[in-house]
């Protein structure tokens, strides 16, 4: 691996590294050098010589040797056993010999050596530290590649006439390459001689590590974090904002606190843990003042839970395991009882067992707090800025933040003081200088692995199209890398992943048709639970869903997915399980999760708004008049239809309060009802008695009246039948009484054999003229009244 900019010094690095192979009787045979914490490289000749062994007997693993650090003050004139792990003797043409040594213990103060491979291995000024067989010190010898010998040698030059000569003392030992700042080569013979033309041999590390498999896949590791963030842990593979690194740590130097600002995709988080962070500890060191080195504490606004009881969770684990000193704190709860009281910093002091710790502190993805009810973020307002301390005096503050919600966080009553008062730093998109460190640098630290041949040009070009995207660029960087072949990179298979752009979408497209079209329904249910949008904001943002939301069958595809590594999972071992999205970038990139999330934004807005009213519920001591009333009851409905199986369980507990109190508001509101009805009722039934004994009174005067019409009808009909039929009816439509329905059939009775009857004279009739046709009839009564019919 090649050192970057902020790489140990050729000293440090080779002292920390460089071992000394002891032989039976105590005699120095050659050296060695760590490349892991735990292995140490050497020749296999030197093994040999080391256990009195001719070296054409094979050596098997497990077999012992004594080894010591003789530059580690630490660990000066220790011996360490080392067991055997591979043997490869010399074959024929320069070939082989090398070995591989497994400390059985770390030793502190160590670190592994920094390895390069390259194709140029002439005109390079090396050097070379061994142990001759003529003297107990260490020598160093200064040389130069002069190119390619037989085989897997290389040839090594002395620089000049006062440089040591190499011998039986050097074998084994690491050739450092000194304009690469790493070993390149393992010294492994050299010619008897020792005059000024005398010429030394190396095995180039490219070379050994072909004969190494294991070790190689162990050393190269993965230079590409794919669309993963960095942390200060991959300092060393964070390349291409060296300048951006350098400003924003002269800013920290002269202001408190500092928001990095940018899209999403820049690489806002990575810059600040992978790049600030490393910078500032290393500077803390250097600056000799006496001073504490910056610790650094990230506060990762975007995690799921209480912000507070997560960081407590942090705080106290590092108690625990010691990183602190002696223990200061019981428990997480205390912790978090100080951090609630006292802020972070002097929380920090409290478990450091100081008074004016410096630190800097990192509120990564500060956009998530605009998720946070107003007491929430009033809280982590007091964490990081306590009314009676601050930051303190020698502390920072570095926020990142996602351009697009800076407006909204600015105009927060208070988050806007908050983001307001810290020096606003952009972050933009990166150059195609930078755009190549960051495709062509990190190469440079793994071993034996190559770009094929423009390659890295063509990524550059394509990468350049969109700078802001860093997540597609190392997606596709670590999909080449997994898929190298014979230490190299392969146009056919970037060619296979359509570029920079097309890699990560047909990654998603793949995974997709092999695993969520056959499930579509826990499929669907799955992508809703990884998506959340803030209240007001229709900006798609990604959660943490947890094994319980998710289902069986859902949580089955989670699984699958993060194979694919599109998901991550969390927890186990007591810990609640949870999946999360890689990287924000899927929203956009993941045709199915986009649509899903287009199909479903009424939902994610619906859920948003509900988490928002559920947190100030919460907050504010869960008073019984902040529960969704009805009308909002039903809205939620509208849009949760049946998915109320997929809210968190504090979710459906929200709900679930809200319908109880509306089941007792109904439950009082009926019985307010049914006494309101019995009043009623009794009103009513006392109007119809009322109403009924009128109708009865006047039902028996109609009776009467028609019982009087009846006899009146019978009195008439002596004189005139018809008039007493028609005084029948008419009684009959008064009341259908007994009498009067007698009446009306004894007139029928009377006159149903009559054509017709002359009715209405006055008087009984006496005489009747009429004429022919019968049409006309003239009739006189016996008081001399004549009436005159026509019909």
């Amino acid at each position: 691996m090649v050192s970057g900019e902020e790489a140990l010094s050729a000293d440090e690095a080779l002292n920390a590294a460089v071992v000394r192979v002891a032989g039976v009787a105590g005699a120095i045979v050659g050296g060695g050098f760590l490349v892991t914490a735990e292995r140490v490289l050497t020749c296999a000749h030197v093994v040999s010589d080391a256990l009195g062994r001719a070296r054409d007997l094979p050596v098997t693993a497990g077999e012992e040797v004594l080894v010591d650090f003789p530059l580690v003050d630490e660990a000066a004139e220790r011996h360490v056993v080392a067991e055997v792990e591979q043997w490869i003797p010399e074959a024929p043409k320069q070939c082989g010999d090398v070995a591989v040594l497994r400390l059985r213990e770390t030793v502190p103060g160590t670190r592994p050596l920094p390895l390069a491979a390259s194709g140029a291995l002439s005109h390079r000024p090396v050097r070379v530290v061994g142990f001759p067989d003529d003297d107990l010190g260490v020598v160093w010898h200064r040389g130069e590649l002069s190119g390619k010998s037989a085989g897997d040698w290389i040839q090594l030059s002395r620089a000049d006439s006062r440089t040591a000569h190499i011998t039986a003392g050097y074998s084994g030992s690491p050739v450092w390459d000194d304009r690469r700042g790493a070993a390149v080569g393992i010294v492994v013979a050299s010619q008897r001689k020792r005059d000024d033309a005398q010429q030394s041999f190396a095995i180039s590390v490219k070379a050994a590590l072909a004969k190494l498999p294991d070790l190689d896949r162990e050393l190269a590791g993965d230079p590409f974090r794919g669309i993963d963030t960095f942390q200060e842990c991959h300092e060393e593979i964070f390349f291409g904002r060296d300048r951006e690194i350098g400003t924003l740590v002269e800013s920290l130097a002269e202001h408190p606190s500092v928001t990095l600002f940018g899209p999403s995709g820049c690489g806002k988080s990575s810059l600040a843990l992978a790049g600030v962070v490393p910078r500032m500890r290393r500077e803390s060191r250097t600056e000799g003042d006496g001073r504490e080195v910056h610790e650094a504490v990230v506060v990762n606004a975007g995690a799921d839970g209480s912000l507070l009881t997560r960081l407590a969770v942090d705080l106290y684990e590092a108690v625990r395991t010691g990183q602190y000193g002696d223990p200061r704190a019981d428990s997480v709860d205390q912790v978090e009882t100080w951090l609630a009281d006292r802020g972070l910093v002097t929380t920090l002091n409290r478990l450091r067992g100081t008074s004016a710790g410096r630190y800097l502190v990192v509120l990564d993805q500060a956009e998530a707090l605009l998720d946070l009810a107003d007491p929430e973020i009033e809280e982590v307002a007091q964490l990081l800025f306590p009314v009676d301390g601050g930051l303190g005096a020698g502390s920072r503050l570095l926020v990142t933040l996602r351009s697009d919600f800076m407006d909204a966080a600015l105009r927060h009553p208070r988050l806007g003081p908050l983001v307001g008062g810290t020096k606003l730093i952009p972050l933009t998109p990166m150059t195609r200088d930078q755009l190549r460190d960051v495709i062509t640098r990190p190469l440079e630290r793994a071993p034996a692995v190559v770009y094929e041949a423009g390659l890295a040009d063509r990524i550059l070009d394509d990468a350049c199209r969109e700078p802001e995207n860093l997540p597609l660029l190392g997606f596709l960087l670590n999909r080449l890398w997994d898929e190298r072949f014979a230490g190299r990179l392969r146009l056919s298979t970037y060619t296979a992943l359509h570029g920079v752009e097309g890699a990560l979408q047909e990654h998603c497209e793949k995974a997709w048709e092999r695993y969520g079209e056959s499930e579509p329904v826990a499929a669907a249910r799955l992508l809703r639970g990884l998506v959340r949008v803030l209240p007001g904001s229709g900006t798609p943002l990604r959660r943490r869903l947890t094994r319980e939301e998710a289902g069986p069958e859902s949580w089955e595809l989670a699984r699958a997915f993060a194979a694919r590594r599109l998901l991550v999972l969390r927890g186990g071992d007591g810990e609640p399980e949870t999946a999360e999205l890689a990287h924000e970038t899927l929203i956009d990139v993941w045709p199915a999760l986009r649509d899903q999330v287009r199909e479903d934004d009424r939902f994610l807005a619906g859920r948003a708004d509900l988490n928002h009213d559920r947190d100030r519920w919460a907050s504010m001591g869960e008073p019984a008049d902040l529960l969704p009333p009805d009308a909002q009851l039903m809205y939620i409905q509208s849009w949760l239809k049946d998915r109320e199986h997929e809210l968190a369980p504090e979710e459906r507990d929200f709900l679930e309060r809200a319908r109880q109190r509306r089941r007792s508001r109904r439950a009082r509101g009926r019985a307010a009802w049914t006494a309101v009805a019995v009043v009623f009722a009794l009103i009513v039934g006392l109007g119809t008695f009322l109403v009924y004994q009128e109708r009865v009174s006047t039902q028996r005067e109609e009776d009467g009246r028609s019982r009087l019409l009846a006899t009146y009808s019978a009195e008439a009909a002596k004189q005139d039948p018809g008039q007493a039929a028609l005084i029948a009816l008419g009684a009959y439509a008064i009341s259908p009484t007994a009498e009067a329905r007698n009446a009306v059939l004894r007139r029928y009775d009377q006159v149903k054999n009559a054509a017709w009857i002359l009715s209405g004279t006055e008087g009984s009739v006496r005489d009747v003229a009429m004429s022919v046709d019968g049409s006309v009839t003239l009739a006189t009564t016996e008081n001399g009244r004549a009436t005159l019919f026509v019909r």
